[in-house]
């Protein structure tokens, strides 16, 4: 159980808070007592009889570093619709699970998420909602999202029941995933078409902080990403030799792959930074 909870959280103390409590859940459901037992006490603040979300808990458990303590302990419900970006993300959930949005949807649709629920009072006590790859998801997905804030807040004159919600987009990423869907109806499906885009307010990011160690490669992604990379007729686009490793057809050709993006493997494994921050992508035509 601690294993479990420390995907999510570094703080010795909050998982040992978290398994606590559901120790005194399972104990009261056998009309049992935590204090027949040898255990730690639980902090008054995150007993579960003071009605405190299990959501809600888990958030206010998450140590913020340095840079984000500008916030001021507020609660702040970061989402994405990556599953790869949710797992490097403090607590990191899709804005599928967090906001349980439903897979068959339509404009008219809510998330599955009830009033009394421990979602609705997180979201409630947040103070901010951010959604990062938004481009990435169906406008009804948002509507989904704008339907339940209006419910749970009360609030049907404002967008998103009046939470302040962040989108993170990059349209030049992949688009929404619309089944043997014409050019068309993808863009169609996209944020960018949904009635909530003109209440919005648009802020740009000119800087690739990612990449800012290698402008050259920055700048290469925006000639992509802008449709100004020459093209062969097929509409592909010729990677340049210094950025290719050359295929040989031997069996050493996968050596030398790992042995480009992950040099000194071995002494750096333990490294949490030097795996996340490379990779080797594999796909597939089947």
């Amino acid at each position: 159980m601690l294993e479990d909870y420390r995907r999510n959280n570094q703080s010795n103390f909050m998982v040992e808070q978290m398994v606590l409590i559901d120790f005194q859940k399972l104990l009261q459901s056998m009309q049992k007592d935590m204090k027949m037992y040898p255990l730690s006490n639980i902090d008054d603040t995150y007993d579960a009889s003071s009605d405190i979300p299990r959501e809600i808990f888990e958030k206010v458990s998450i140590e913020a570093n340095e840079d984000d303590m500008a916030l001021q302990k507020k609660i702040v419900v970061a989402t994405t619709t990556s599953g790869v970006a949710a797992s490097i993300m403090p607590d990191g959930r899709t804005a599928h699970s967090r906001f349980n949005i439903p897979l068959t949807i339509d404009n008219g649709a809510f998330c599955n998420f009830t009033k009394q629920s421990g979602t609705t009072k997180l979201l409630r006590a947040s103070s901010l909602i951010i959604w990062d790859k938004a481009t990435m998801t169906k406008r009804q997905s948002v509507k989904a999202l704008d339907n339940s804030l209006h419910d749970i807040m009360d609030r049907p004159e404002l967008s998103f029941g009046g939470k302040t919600v962040v989108f993170g987009r990059d349209f030049r990423q992949v688009l929404p995933v619309v089944r043997r869907g014409s050019r068309a109806q993808i863009v169609g499906a996209s944020l960018r078409m949904s009635y909530l885009w003109g209440s919005m307010r648009h802020l740009k990011l000119v800087r690739n902080m990612r990449a800012k160690s290698d402008p050259w490669f920055a700048a290469y992604l925006l000639c992509i990403g802008g449709g100004s990379e020459e093209v062969s007729g097929d509409d592909e686009i010729r990677l340049p030799h210094n950025i290719c490793v050359p295929h040989t057809g031997e069996d050493s050709d996968l050596d030398i792959v790992i042995d480009c993006i992950f040099p000194n493997l071995d002494a750096n494994m333990s490294s949490k930074d030097y795996i996340t921050s490379r990779a080797i992508l594999s796909m597939r035509n089947d």
